[in-house]
């Protein structure tokens, strides 16, 4: 038991969270693709969070890290507000985004062929009314984007292997997602990995190594954990704040 005490504040001490156990504000980073003014547990992916500690503000007392888990696999994917984005741009692309979105790629073309085609006779090609539909914007790029929105039934292969999952080792969105977003007028700074960095205080903080204590944390009173267990990035301890009142952002860095 001394020694496991030892080795908590160890590590509480090199990382500088010693602060944050005495009620005092620490420095800390958030690292995600998500862009916000200001941290809301609503928002939190109930797929990444569920097995963990629940909904939490997840933070590092190491921005290398933090950049780590902006750019990791898991952390891919627009989330499905950006369709409203893109119709507040052109409304008609942006109806087909929502349709390749909620019903994959065939049938996502197929109701937009249905739908050309009622205006045009049935021995003539629809090429013409599809220019107009896309007004100008390039519908491969409808094609990019819907695969990686949260939710889609639009599944992409990358590279032979299975569809996308939040376990592949393998980091980041291809950069011409990027570039799509750009050049559909989706501004890509929005979406692109990101750093945030962060002042974060609390007044009742278990640091611990079991993750089955660190579940139970919030239900026992803890407004915060430091978690120093297994699975760690770089095996740098985890921050978890429950309360985002007692998070405030001071800066915020993007990946270009």
């Amino acid at each position: 038991m001394r020694l496991a005490a030892q080795k908590a504040d160890q590590i509480v001490d090199s990382y500088g969270l010693r602060p944050l156990l005495e009620g005092q504000p620490v420095t800390l980073y958030h690292g995600t693709t998500r862009q916000f003014a200001k941290f809301d547990l609503s928002k939190s992916r109930e797929d990444l969070v569920k097995n963990y500690y629940g909904a939490g503000i997840f933070l590092t007392p190491s921005k290398r890290v933090a950049w780590k888990y902006a750019d990791a696999n898991r952390n891919i994917g627009f989330d499905p507000e950006i369709i409203t984005e893109m119709k507040r741009i052109n409304r008609n692309v942006g109806t087909f985004l929502e349709w390749l979105y909620k019903y994959g790629y065939e049938r996502g073309w197929e109701i937009l062929i249905e739908k050309l085609r009622k205006k045009v006779p049935e021995d003539q090609p629809i090429t013409e009314e599809m220019d107009k539909f896309f007004g100008g914007i390039d519908h491969n790029a409808m094609n990019d984007i819907a695969p990686y929105i949260i939710g889609s039934k639009f599944k992409v292969n990358r590279g032979g292997d299975d569809f996308i999952n939040i376990f592949d080792t393998r980091t980041g969105l291809p950069d011409y997602v990027y570039d799509d977003l750009d050049k559909v007028g989706l501004n890509s700074k929005k979406y692109r990995p990101k750093v945030y960095t962060v002042t974060a205080k609390a007044q009742k903080v278990l640091v611990t190594k079991s993750k089955a204590k660190a579940k139970t944390a919030r239900q026992k009173g803890y407004d915060a954990v430091i978690f120093y267990g297994s699975d760690l990035v770089d095996n740098v301890p985890e921050v978890a704040i429950f309360d985002p009142k007692n998070v405030r952002i001071t800066k915020v860095q993007v990946s270009s």
